[in-house]
């Protein structure tokens, strides 16, 4: 493939993203067994439309409601998880409480996580 120039004025802009490690392997792979490299790959087989692109369905109003209801409440989860740690650290806390904490901590965590599942 011949080497592909920028015009003048066009500039370039990096591009990067993170992929597990069994997920960069595969691409690799992919990309040494195509001859190309990486930019080339990624020209060719994603610009040009040459993959399958699966849509994701956009999340409803309700659900999107949800979300940031949930991320507002886990900052406070956070802030009293944090709390109830260095209480417990600091000897101010007992352990039986803590671990109750912790407890309701989890099973607030699998409820929300749940009812994002029951939205749409």
């Amino acid at each position: 493939m011949a080497k592909r120039s920028l015009k003048d004025g066009d500039g370039s802009e990096p591009f990067s993203f993170r992929l597990s490690k069994t997920d960069a392997e595969a691409l690799k792979n992919k990309i040494e067994a195509a001859g190309l490299t990486k930019s080339e790959f990624i020209r060719e087989y994603v610009l040009k439309n040459k993959t399958s692109v699966v849509a994701r369905t956009s999340a409803s109003r309700d659900k999107l409601k949800l979300i940031r209801l949930f991320n507002k409440a886990g900052n406070n989860i956070n802030q009293l998880a944090r709390s109830a740690n260095i209480a417990h650290k600091s000897g101010r806390l007992s352990e039986e409480t803590y671990l109750g904490i912790l407890k309701e901590l989890q099973h607030l965590s699998r409820y929300m996580k749940g009812s994002l599942n029951d939205v749409d």
